[in-house]
């Protein structure tokens, strides 16, 4: 492993020298090329040399500067030997960084604190099996996912509102993405004017693109830095959360049995039940806080009612995480929730039409807790019920 490092005031690049040149011809992982800057004297550093003399047997590299200079302008075809990229460049790039446009074996792209960098960035998207890709337009993080016909892991962060030129609302082009398997997608805003004015020009914009046949694994968060969730004009909501794109995206995507959602601004409990209902291969849910979700119209949804011809919500549900709300919730719908979902290895019904519940982590929130609804969810556990309400900090109403 080698660490090049030109911030650095000492610094020992005649050992990396003599460590890369009596590593040749194998392939050599560098641990972190750190504040080499590209132009003027820095181009001639004896970091940016060794770098530059090693890129072709480079397997594993990560990159953290303010702009690539020279080490961004090498022919596409040098970095031969190339599998794992890590890249962190601060200053958006003014010209295409052709590096790594044509590395046969990358498989793995990291791209982190991308000002514009997506848009300047060439890869062989096609053969990565994972990227982790923060950038501030999501239209380009758009046109990177969908080049990435071999995808199975993606991690995206970018900006709430669509930005362009590029695939837009007007755009019906869906990218079917056969292999992906787990996708997480964070969404930005620092203020209410990055926030759309229609539901066509937020996130929804993204997904309406692609079909996810294989997804098992979704993850969304939305953050917004200078204000809270709850604080929000109503009159907003309808803009924020696209019901129509995402239930079209579910659709494309059928197999999800993970499904994670933080800070999502739905328009009420009827839009949040839309999405479960969408969602029957669900085992696991995890909910961070949700606005304008309530916990005891969701868990009254989720009762089990034997006597009840239609299909339960939710049947293969298994794992329920939902935390960072302080909502107060009903004990006695929680406690139905989870009895009409759980029983014993002894009593276990025959042919049942949903899955028995392995574990509940649901904090109690501002309610009020019975020392009897304590006793009760101590008893389930006994029986083997994963169940954590957080007894020691919360309390409920019985």
């Amino acid at each position: 492993m080698i660490q090049l490092n030109h911030t650095r005031d000492v610094a020992s690049p005649e050992v990396a020298a003599l460590v890369a040149q009596r590593s040749a011809p194998m392939p050599i992982s560098i641990t972190e090329i750190t504040g080499i800057v590209g132009g003027g004297d820095d181009a001639r550093a004896p970091g940016m040399a060794l770098a530059l003399q090693t890129a072709a047997r480079w397997r594993s590299v990560r990159i953290m500067v303010d702009r690539l200079g020279r080490m961004g302008q090498l022919p596409a075809a040098t970095c031969r030997e190339l599998v794992h990229l890590a890249l962190v460049v601060h200053d958006p790039p003014t010209r295409a960084i052709t590096t790594f446009g044509a590395a046969p074996l990358l498989k793995t792209v990291i791209v982190m604190e991308g000002r514009a960098v997506l848009a300047h960035l060439r890869l062989p998207y096609a053969q990565l099996v994972a990227v982790l890709l923060q950038d501030t337009s999501p239209c380009a993080c758009l046109r990177a996912l969908a080049a990435c016909a071999s995808l199975q892991h993606a991690d995206i962060t970018t900006k709430y509102a669509w930005d362009g030129p590029g695939p837009g609302p007007g755009d019906s082009s869906v990218s079917t993405l056969a292999q992906l398997q787990m996708l997480s997608l964070t969404f930005e805003a620092n203020d209410d004017s990055e926030l759309p004015d229609d539901p066509s020009g937020g996130f929804g914009a993204l997904l309406a693109h692609f079909a996810f046949p294989a997804l098992k694994s979704l993850k969304m968060e939305w953050v917004f830095w200078d204000w809270v969730f709850w604080d929000i004009d109503p009159g907003r909501l309808p803009a924020l959360w696209p019901a129509a794109a995402f239930a079209a995206f579910q659709a494309r995507s059928p197999n999800i049995d993970a499904l994670s959602l933080t800070g999502l601004q739905v328009r009420s409990d009827e839009d949040f039940l839309d999405i479960l209902r969408a969602a029957p291969a669900l085992r696991m849910l995890e909910l961070g806080p949700q606005g304008n979700a309530s916990k005891d119209r969701v868990f009254a949804a989720l009762v089990y009612d034997a006597g009840d011809a239609s299909p339960p919500l939710l049947p293969a549900l298994e794992e329920i995480e939902w935390d960072g709300n302080v909502e107060a919730y009903s004990a006695r719908l929680f406690e139905q929730f989870v009895r009409s979902r759980w029983w014993s290895d002894d009593q276990a019904p025959a042919d049942a039409p949903v899955s028995r519940l392995k574990s509940v982590c649901v904090p109690g929130g501002r309610t009020e807790m019975s020392p009897g609804f304590k006793d009760r969810m101590e008893a389930l556990k006994a029986e083997g019920l994963s169940l954590d309400l957080d007894f020691s900090e919360y309390h409920l109403d019985n």
